[in-house]
């Protein structure tokens, strides 16, 4: 969890990164997958019981809010971005070595807080604390998830509630989302030498 940047989920990560940042799509534009560096990834937005709602997400241009630089900047958190409920899964196959986006307040009605729900190879979930970065009721940008996995990273939810966990929270909205697929494996072949 991350206020300040994704340089530490980065860091953490060490390997290339495919990022997304959702420009070369257009407004209202559903997506469904993805892929990075052999890697596909299922979009899905969730009720709020776990069920599928829908097998993808929504592209949305938040300039049309009217909202000030550097937010609605094309190339910057904020201009294209990736939308569903309350709660937006991604799935990765293969899994995956680690998961991070950039996460915004979309709604002034209420104070928002974001969480991710980790689920690794062979099962282990994990949630880290939920990211709030104090901005009050305003269409903000919140801060950065990521997680990185030594096992691999099966699935992300990121879940948006309103702060204190009530229910009438905004919807969760990502940008610039980054995955890191494991390098993949070298295998040396040596000659073999057969005496006769």
């Amino acid at each position: 969890t991350n206020t300040n940047g994704d340089l530490a989920f980065q860091t953490a990560l060490g390997t290339p990164f495919t990022e997304f940042d959702f420009e070369q799509f257009v407004s209202e534009q559903q997506i469904s997958t993805l892929n990075a560096s052999g890697v596909s990834i299922e979009i899905r937005s969730l009720n709020p019981d776990g069920t599928v709602a829908s097998s993808s997400g929504t592209i949305f241009d938040v300039t049309t809010w009217g909202t000030e630089p550097p937010e609605g900047v094309p190339g910057t958190i904020w201009k294209n971005v990736l939308t569903g409920s309350k709660r937006l899964e991604f799935v990765f196959s293969p899994p995956v070595k680690g998961f991070g986006a950039w996460l915004f307040d979309d709604g002034d009605a209420t104070q928002d807080e974001f969480s991710m729900t980790v689920v690794e190879a062979g099962g282990t979930t994990s949630t880290p604390e939920f990211l709030d970065a104090g901005n009050g009721y305003n269409y903000k940008v919140e801060g950065f998830l990521g997680a990185v996995s030594s096992v691999g990273i099966e699935r992300v939810i990121l879940n948006g509630q309103e702060v204190g966990g009530g229910t009438n929270g905004a919807a969760v909205e990502v940008d610039h989302v980054q995955v890191g697929a494991f390098p993949p494996l070298t295998i040396a072949l040596h000659p073999c030498l057969t005496i006769r």
